[in-house]
């Protein structure tokens, strides 16, 4: 499973969101996982909303100004408990340090691809994206409606779309939220067509490393494997009658044994590594390999 967070930043009104790729839900198999919302508790970001005394509980209150420390760490965390740092951002609201966000232009093809993705889930349950009566659906409902032609298996027909108010098209309300969820959908969007440059440098490098790795992994596995021979090999040059010391663990018992034997019946059993050679008996010395290690 992978996350990815949006976030939207206006004067009064600030959001994160977060979508989770995990194989199923309506947004494409992506599901919205989370969303924050930072406002004042005068309610200013909705003066001519009369219930927004109900709302409360869905926001993240303060009394004079939006704290933009506080909002930091707030994204910190959410990042840090998603476990990812890939944030989509619009570049004309804050300036985001960390390397690894996303600019998202608002026009953009992957920003409008998420919103008809939303549009898609809504049409599901009747318009509804939201919980009913919460602020995060008057923000949806805030969204102006636009006639669109879309192209399912080669056919095409008109809908109505929720869009983003340009042009003459205006917004009823506020519609932050939707914007941070777009933002999430349309950086899962980028990530997965490749278009984010630094993204594809990291797992170029990514990949790099790994292939030295396994270059570093064959070599080893290709040294022991040749060891290994180098030994057995000795081990054949031993005359069938010559009388070896080998370490076994006989059946029942929990600790290793020393015995003598013939190489003959050593030989199977150090192949088959359910013995360990030890040295040759008394009197075979002159068998002796001077690269093995007694």
């Amino acid at each position: 499973m992978a996350n990815h967070v949006g976030v939207n930043v206006t004067k009064d009104l600030a959001c994160i969101a977060v979508v989770c790729s995990d194989g199923s839900g309506l947004l494409g198999q992506m599901t919205l996982t989370e969303i924050l919302m930072f406002t004042f508790s005068d309610g200013r970001a909705f003066r001519s909303v009369p219930y927004f005394n109900r709302w409360k509980g869905e926001f993240i209150l303060h009394d004079n100004s939006i704290d933009e420390i506080e909002f930091g760490r707030s994204l910190s965390d959410v990042c840090d408990r998603c476990c990812t740092q890939i944030v989509g951002f619009d570049p004309t609201q804050l300036k985001l340090i960390s390397r690894r966000a996303v600019a998202l232009e608002k026009d953009s093809p992957y920003v409008l691809s998420a919103l008809r993705r939303l549009n898609a889930c809504a049409s599901t349950y009747g318009g509804a994206l939201f919980q009913q009566d919460s602020a995060a659906q008057y923000m949806w409902n805030s969204l102006p409606r636009e006639r669109v032609t879309i192209t399912e298996n080669g056919c095409e027909f008109e809908t109505l779309e929720r869009v983003f108010p340009k042009g003459e098209l205006v917004a009823s309300g506020r519609y932050d939220i939707v914007r941070a969820v777009t933002n999430a959908l349309a950086t899962k969007l980028m990530v997965d067509a490749n278009d984010v440059p630094w993204l594809t440098e990291e797992k170029a490098e990514s990949d790099r490393r790994a292939e030295e790795q396994r270059q570093v992994e064959a070599a080893r596995r290709a040294l022991l494997a040749a060891r290994v021979r180098e030994i057995e090999e000795y081990w054949e040059s031993i005359p069938a009658t010559a009388k070896v010391m080998v370490s076994t663990t006989p059946p029942g018992m929990n600790r290793n044994v020393t015995q003598l034997m013939t190489m003959e019946k050593a030989l199977p059993m150090l192949k088959g590594e359910q013995a360990t050679f030890v040295s040759l008996a008394p009197g075979w010395e002159k068998y002796a390999w001077r690269g093995w290690k007694q």
